[in-house]
């Protein structure tokens, strides 16, 4: 495996998050939670040549365009990526992954501080994830697993749980060092990419995207799962215990709420926890690798054998919202991408803004020049019709029509019908225009 080449000074105007302390400070009160803008490139689909070009120029667009009128009108002190920055960074050799971070510190320009956290398509899922594909994402953008403290009352949790979701210890070690040792302040905030278990049926709420089903249902494939596994969402919550989650991975909005044991955080055996990883084929789990349903990389049940577990009757039962932040590529399945923004100026504040439908828009200008198209087709045919039908019955009426004049008779008309061509096509060109410029117009309504 190459070694991860050191090109932090490559990627210009960027100030990488790399001089972690134990809880690094972030002067800010209100942070833009931006999900999965994955931008698209040679991983995404099975296209090539001017039509790949063009997927990857109006998505990046659409993203720099946004990303530029989101942070002039809501100000965030911070912007908060929240994984899956690039389609196929998992993928990409060391050559081709620079690139691709230079072309993502292109898009996302701003005076604002940045924040990441890694998701599967930046360093794979469960097993997939390995320490070289950890340490080069840490190379640029930091560690995947960090605690923040802000200058409000609150503090940030941020866990690498695609890592956590592994099998071996080398690569979820960071991650646990992050959970089981000293945490930031309460009252927390808990991020992670991957979202928390909850039931097959548990419903995200009204906002959801029409297009997509109303719940996020467990599922698991070639470097992903839906959601993380009910052990390890158990004792992350019991652990950090966080007033609010926020996650991404969905590529949707999901709302739900979690309960958990308020005061039964676990405390932190490294010996319990890397050394006695066993299979359990109970657990509602897997690492989607094909390698069967295993645990978390956790030990449960030394976990639960340890002795630091508060006993039964000195806990509460506490709920917790969870929130799954929209992606913000408009090439990534949803109708609507969309952004979150965080504001602990006075309390938890959260707004969700939504994008416009670009894919709609583009529609409707192919519908709109389809019309135009078949309206004219129509106007035009039947005035070359009327046309002929004219100057045919007018010969019939002349015996004498020198041939010199009926050459020019029908050239005329030919002329003629180009003519009238021409001017409908530019008034139909006209036409289009405004009322392409009207539906930009009404889709700007669109941003919250």
């Amino acid at each position: 495996m190459s070694s991860i080449p050191q090109k932090r000074q490559v990627i210009a105007g960027y100030d990488p998050p790399f001089d972690f302390t134990l809880f690094s400070l972030v002067a800010s009160e209100t942070f833009l939670l931006i999900g999965d803008p994955q931008i698209t490139d040679a991983f995404s689909y099975k296209r090539t040549g001017i039509l790949q070009t063009l997927t990857e120029y109006y998505s990046d667009r659409y993203m720099r365009r946004n990303y530029k009128l989101l942070t002039n009108i809501l100000q965030p002190q911070t912007v908060f990526f929240m994984g899956d920055l690039m389609d196929g960074g998992r993928e990409w050799d060391d050559e081709g992954w620079y690139k691709q971070t230079e072309r993502f510190m292109r898009l996302f320009k701003t005076s604002a501080k940045m924040q990441f956290m890694a998701g599967n398509h930046d360093i794979g899922f469960g097993n997939g994830v390995t320490t070289f594909l950890q340490e080069r994402f840490e190379s640029v953008f930091g560690p995947p697993s960090y605690g923040l403290t802000t200058n409000t009352p609150y503090s940030i949790v941020v866990l690498d749980t695609v890592s956590l979701s592994s099998s071996d210890p080398a690569v979820r070690q960071k991650a646990l060092d992050v959970l089981y040792g000293p945490l930031p302040p309460s009252p927390r905030i808990l991020m992670s990419h991957v979202p928390l278990y909850r039931p097959d049926t548990e419903w995200c709420g009204p906002y959801r995207g029409r297009q997509n089903p109303g719940t996020i249902r467990q599922g698991r494939g070639y470097q992903y799962q839906n959601l993380l596994t009910e052990e390890l969402s158990r004792q992350i919550l019991e652990r950090v215990q966080p007033i609010a989650v926020f996650s991404g991975d969905d590529h949707d909005y999901c709302e739900v709420t979690h309960t958990y044991k308020y005061g039964a955080g676990y405390g932190y055996n490294a010996d319990n926890v890397n050394d006695n990883y066993n299979e359990n084929t109970s657990n509602n789990g897997g690492d989607g690798e094909g390698d069967g349903e295993k645990n978390n990389g956790i030990n449960s049940g030394a976990s639960r054998n340890s002795g630091t577990r508060a006993a039964a009757s000195n806990y509460d039962i506490l709920e917790v919202v969870e929130m799954s932040v929209p992606t913000f590529n408009m090439a990534q399945g949803v109708i609507s991408p969309g952004v979150m923004l965080l504001d602990l100026s006075s309390g938890i504040g959260v707004k969700l803004c939504w994008l416009p439908d670009q894919i709609s828009l583009f529609i409707g200008y192919g519908c709109l020049a389809g019309l135009s198209i078949g309206v004219l087709a129509i106007v035009h045919g039947w005035r070359w019709i009327r046309h002929r039908q004219k100057t045919s019955s007018g010969f019939k009426t002349l015996e004498m029509a020198d041939e010199r004049l009926m050459m020019y008779s029908r050239n005329s008309s030919i002329k003629n019908a180009l003519g009238y061509f021409a001017r409908d096509s530019s008034n139909a060109r006209a036409c289009m225009r405004v009322c392409g410029y009207a539906v930009l117009v009404m889709s700007k309504d669109d941003i919250e």
